[in-house]
């Protein structure tokens, strides 16, 4: 179970990670005490977030941190997806965002409660669940505008497909290859060059360029010399 877990926590990045942690010390302040001391006729009481008269508030609250992380954690643990990946962001905002504000509307209750009731004190769980509501929002909201960023570089960017890209490739090698490849001597046997330092051979005459032209020593100006 621990293994599974850890490899769950690996998959997430760090914004992931943080907002889901946020959620989870929410949904834990909760069933932390939210308000204590002496009451009426000096009985001592203790109420958590689902206790006192805010116990419909700190249920809200319970359940909406608890979806967030339903919804994060199902699919990587192989259950079904709760909301579909376009709509998660969104859900995820608008449940943090209610849950802060059911939170900070029980805190105004209670610091009620305790200013008419001067040995009646506001216990940490409720600041807990407001910094892991107030946590959760924030990244949630983080979350929320970097996929609206990256819908937005989608529409104005397009990338080619692979195959089309290698096609592409594979023509403009090809046009090089082409391009450099020396012209081949169609019909010619091919040059060759032997040299023997023993009985080295002169070279052979350049051919006339010019078909039946007449030698230099029969031109009429050189009869003469």
């Amino acid at each position: 179970m621990l293994s599974t877990l850890r490899r769950i926590i690996t998959q997430l990045d760090l914004e992931e990670k943080i907002l889901n942690a946020g959620a989870l010390v929410s949904l834990i302040g909760v069933v932390c005490p939210w308000i204590g001391g002496e009451w009426l006729g000096g009985t001592s009481v203790l109420h958590t977030g689902f206790g006192f008269y805010t116990s419909f508030l700190g249920l809200a609250v319970f359940l909406l941190n608890g979806f967030i992380l339903f919804v994060t954690l199902s699919p990587l643990m192989g259950g079904p997806p709760i909301i579909s990946r376009e709509q998660r962001n969104i859900a995820r905002l608008l449940a943090a965002g209610q849950a802060l504000v059911l939170t900070i509307a029980a805190l105004s209750v209670l610091t009620r409660v305790a200013f008419e009731f001067s040995r009646v004190e506001i216990r940490f769980g409720i600041y807990t669940s407001m910094i892991g509501s107030l946590t959760a929002s924030l990244y949630a909201f983080l979350k929320f505008q970097e996929e609206r960023r990256n819908i937005a570089e989608s529409f104005f960017y397009h990338d080619e497909p692979v195959a089309k890209e290698q096609d592409r490739r594979g023509r403009i090698d090809k046009i090089k290859e082409e391009s450099i490849r020396l012209p081949s001597n169609d019909g010619l046997a091919p040059l060759t060059m032997t040299r023997d330092d023993k009985n080295p051979e002169p070279p052979s005459p350049l051919p006339n360029i010019v078909p039946n032209a007449p030698k230099v020593e029969e031109h009429p100006v050189f009869r003469g010399l």
